[in-house]
């Protein structure tokens, strides 16, 4: 048994992070985007909380499909 947990991280466009992370724009925001969004799933095993697998994706890519 594992449990799947995600997140949502904001990164500074530094590098090539916007190449895989594009820049995203909130709702009615008027300003240029500026913040990378990364979604990120975790599978951690029920009876010791050991993190089994990561996978980490782009902000239009859902929880669901990120673990392989």
């Amino acid at each position: 048994m594992a449990l799947l947990d995600g997140s949502t991280l904001r990164l500074r466009p530094w590098g090539d992070i916007p190449k895989a992370f594009p820049p995203h724009r909130p709702g009615n925001c008027k300003k240029p985007p500026y913040w990378c969004v990364a979604r990120v799933v975790g599978l951690f095993a029920l009876a010791t909380g050991a993190l089994l697998d990561t996978a980490m994706g782009p902000l239009q890519a859902s929880e669901q499909t990120s673990v392989p």
